[in-house]
């Protein structure tokens, strides 16, 4: 099973890859309050609050975006 900082870096690099997507749009508003990720610093922003995140919700938003 993977750990909290793989699931991390898997939805970032999901979601740097398909910003545009509806998995990425999803993920960002329930961690940003809005879906939109089209910049370097929303990224950011999305890989600071993931961290903080609990465990539970990480793997929620594994599993949206694999």
């Amino acid at each position: 099973m993977y750990d909290k900082e793989k699931k991390i870096q898997e939805i970032i690099n999901f979601v740097n890859d398909h910003r545009e997507s509806m998995a990425s749009q999803i993920v960002g508003r329930r961690m940003l309050g809005d879906g939109t990720l089209t910049s370097n610093e929303r990224l950011e922003e999305l890989k600071n609050a993931l961290f903080n995140a609990s465990e539970d919700e990480i793997d929620s938003l594994y599993y949206i975006v694999k």
